[in-house]
């Protein structure tokens, strides 16, 4: 047994060690980016720029928000009458930061390529979680520059400043250059972030700054006071993939190009033909109307074409006398005019980029961003819709399908109209719906996924590269002066299945092969959620609430497990008798079983009934936007703070080698030390010891030992699991453990006239006599 039980030892160390030196080795973990194409990348509360630049040439590498005053950022009804913003370069936006505002969320927008560059969502319930440090202080998405005059840093310039944003609250504007934080010089971007990172989220920050610097002049100095908000979820923002080039973002969302007339003679992988230029210059930023307050439009001329562009983007408002969001609420729509302006009738067709840059949270410890859609799915994909036969059907691209070009020439819809298409992260999606008249109207000639940005080195990073689609409007011929009008219905916003179903898409939320225990389990939750107004004492009520039900069922098990118990001496001395005769010792056990009412089976149906559950509250921590960024505890704790995620206790990258915290695998166990799987590991094994008869014999007692250790390997598969997932289990044990306890005590002993079996008594008289004594029970 000591040789079995040391190998098992040295090769389970073996297989670990084997694993973590192939990982290091092969796949190693990405170098860490510059810091300044991080926070770019994350638009955090001081987006950085590059370099050093004098004022008059700094230039901005990502937007941020409209300017407003402290008045407008406090009132609502102020707010709806400057809902659009507009500056000096190229930046508009629609809506607000402030959550009591009539809008759900704050877009900006680029007038070069006439884009969506970023859009902000400001429900409460919605944060960003993946920040270096999510509860840090947030003065809002800056655009910042660092400021020089004569080669000398003085502070940073703030290029925009978002309406309802606690830097618009304050009073900055765009122009001003932060000198100080909390008294702490900000000469640099860098400087200044890191004195963001050292706050927390609703502390006061006095910031120093000048007004009216310019080379040669220093401005005026001023302080104002600001209360820090915390980093709101980013549902689209730049994104910065290529590591040759930081400053360099990946294609923004919803560019527009003309295609050819002849419907496909432009490859997708194609920027523009050469003249056209509609990525890469400003768009006329049109007058704002006055009947549409809520709207912006842009126009571009395309002289060597003769054709002229105009796109115009229209927010919705919500009801904010309602209790709770409507998808209206997350709604942007969009309308494309393509006009001829040549004096003779031409064929015309545009080309529409898709959003980009969705969030990729969760990455280290989510295995799959969906379920039940194939394989490679990766934490962004591309989803659609297709009017088939009278019915719409959906489907999916995968994010290592686009990257890897599988199936090339299937990777497009070309036979079937289109009803919406989108990309699709975890709890978030971004989707466009063309407005047709007749669902089955073909208004498209190809939709094609694209991979926008450069696929990390990494194979297991693969999953999180940066993936849109094209969408190519099918050429008509338009007479002299006339245009091609086409609308679109864009969903940005959370994957709440009320809100997808509206919009065409509930069928792209799926909970897995048990669906059927996932969806009415989750209906429970959110009962008991209304009721206490924490996930966590909701799933303790859950728990409570399947042990009951179950407890028929396992306390037949326990009692099974205490009979056993009892059993096992006579059980012994029958392997014994029969010795190397296996047949005559089953059936010696088996009659052994019958006489004292016993069936081994019966300690799987507990097991065999919680399977589906276990599955289904997996899959639904998967999938629930309800359920991410739902706390343990509180949510301005970090342990805890996402029942969806592992709970975070401790960042320990600064001590673990890097094939520890980076990579893939079940031995990776990510950057942060999770106490409650190992809470979990360690009540199972205490279950295991109450719960498990002695062992009678040598093979007995190896396979228990073996089981002991099985646990730990479980313990490092299950460390990177969603924390209410181990809430459920850890309150699942403490029940079993209990319910064992309170059960009565067994009487010691069985008498041993009943108990010893002689297997010769298993003649075919014996078999007719026990058949005559059932017969007899049964009458």
């Amino acid at each position: 047994m000591d040789k079995r039980f040391v190998a098992f030892c040295v090769l389970s160390a073996a297989i670990f060690i084997g694993h973590s030196w192939i990982t290091a080795k092969f796949f190693p973990p990405p170098p860490k980016p510059p810091a300044v194409a991080k926070a770019t990348a994350t638009g955090t509360g001081t987006a950085t720029a590059t370099g050093t630049k004098p004022a008059a040439t700094a230039t901005p590498t990502a937007s941020a928000t409209g300017t407003a005053g402290a008045a407008q950022a406090a009132n609502p009804n102020a707010q709806a009458n400057a809902a659009t913003q507009t500056f000096p370069d190229r930046w508009t936006t629609l809506g607000s930061l402030d959550a009591a505002s009539p809008y759900r969320m704050l877009v900006t927008f680029n007038a070069k390529g006439g884009v969506v560059e970023r859009v902000e969502l400001n429900n409460p319930r919605y944060h960003e979680i993946d920040d270096l440090n999510p509860l840090g202080g947030y003065l809002g998405s800056l655009a910042p520059t660092n400021y020089a005059d004569g080669g000398k840093p003085v502070g940073v310039r703030v290029n925009v400043v978002g309406l309802g944003t606690p830097a618009a609250a304050a009073g900055l504007k765009a122009g001003d250059v932060i000198t100080t934080l909390n008294d702490q010089p900000t000469p640099t971007v860098d400087a200044l972030t890191t004195a963001l990172r050292a706050t927390k989220h609703g502390q006061d920050a006095k910031i120093g700054y000048l007004r009216g610097a310019e080379t040669g002049k220093v401005g005026d100095a001023k302080q104002a006071q600001a209360v820090l908000g915390r980093t709101p979820l980013q549902l689209i923002r730049p994104e910065f993939s290529d590591p040759t080039d930081p400053t360099k973002a990946d294609p923004l969302s919803f560019l527009t190009t003309l295609q050819d007339a002849a419907g496909d003679a432009l490859p997708v992988d194609r920027a523009e033909f050469e003249g056209v230029n509609l990525y890469s210059t400003n768009w006329e930023l049109l007058p704002a109307a006055a009947d549409q307050p809520d709207s912006v439009a842009f126009r571009r001329a395309i002289p060597s074409r003769n054709a002229e562009l105009v796109k115009r983007y229209t927010l919705e408002r919500r009801n904010v006398e309602a209790k709770a969001d409507t998808p209206e609420a997350y709604t942007l729509r969009l309308r494309v005019e393509l006009k001829n302006t040549s004096d003779k009738p031409q064929f015309l067709a545009y080309r529409l980029g898709g959003p980009t840059g969705l969030p990729v949270e969760g990455a280290w410890y989510a295995r799959d961003a969906k379920i039940g859609l194939g394989s490679g799915i990766g934490m962004r994909d591309v989803i659609y819709g297709q009017f088939v036969g009278g019915y719409q059907t959906n489907g999916i691209f995968s994010c290592t399908q686009i990257v890897d070009k599988e199936e090339k020439a299937a990777l497009s819809l070309t036979e079937q109209p289109v009803t919406y298409v989108g990309v699709d992260a975890m709890y978030f999606t971004a989707a466009l719906r063309p407005e047709l008249k007749d669902p089955a109207e073909r208004k498209f000639s190809r939709v094609v996924p694209l991979a926008v940005g450069k696929p990390p080195k990494d194979a297991y990073r693969k999953k999180e590269t940066d993936v849109s689609f094209q969408m190519l409007r099918a050429p008509v011929e338009t007479a002299a002066g006339e245009s091609i009008v086409d609308e679109y219905k864009m969903f940005l916003g959370p994957k709440v299945p009320e809100f997808m179903d509206s919009f065409g898409m509930g069928a792209q939320i799926d909970y897995g092969w048990y669906d059927w225990i996932a969806i009415p389990m989750l209906a429970i939750l959110h009962f008991f959620y209304g009721i206490v107004r924490n996930y966590g004492i909701a799933i303790l009520m859950l728990t409570v609430l399947v042990r009951m039900c179950l407890h028929p069922l396992t306390r037949k098990q326990a009692l099974g497990a205490q009979k056993m118990q009892l059993l096992q001496p006579e059980i012994k001395k029958l392997a014994e008798k029969y010795k190397g005769k296996r047949e005559e010792l089953a059936r010696a056990q088996q009659e052994l079983f019958r006489k004292h009412n016993y069936s081994p089976l019966a300690g799987c149906l507990p097991i065999f009934f919680q399977i589906p559950v276990f599955v289904g509250l997996y899959n639904s921590l998967k999938v629930d936007v309800e359920l991410r960024q739902a706390p343990l505890v509180s949510e301005n704790i970090r342990w805890a703070s996402d029942l969806s995620a592992p709970d975070m206790l401790w960042d320990w990258r600064p001590f673990m080698p890097s094939f520890i915290t980076e990579g893939s695998g079940i031995f990776v166990l990510g950057p942060f030390f999770n106490l409650l799987p190992c809470i979990t590991i360690a009540l199972f094994l205490l279950q295991n010891k109450i719960m498990m008869p002695p062992a009678t014999d040598e093979q007995t007692a190896m396979q228990q030992k073996i089981m002991k250790y099985m646990m730990v390997f479980m313990g490092l598969m299950f460390f990177k699991v969603p924390a209410g997932l181990c809430v459920y289990f850890i309150a699942g044990s403490i029940w079993s453990i209990c319910e064992r306890q309170l059960l009565p005590k067994p009487k010691p002993g069985v008498p041993a006239s009943e108990a010893v079996i002689d297997v010769s008594a298993a003649t075919p008289d014996a078999k007719k006599s026990d058949e005559a004594r059932r017969r007899q029970k049964r009458r």
